[in-house]
């Protein structure tokens, strides 16, 4: 249960954050 939950949030943060990388890459050029 831990282990799925923390995958989970895991994943969740790598996306949010490569979107915002991405948004802030784009906002920047």
């Amino acid at each position: 249960m831990i282990g799925a939950m923390a995958v989970l949030t895991s994943t969740l943060a790598t996306k949010s954050m490569t979107g915002l990388s991405a948004a802030k890459g784009r906002a920047t050029r």
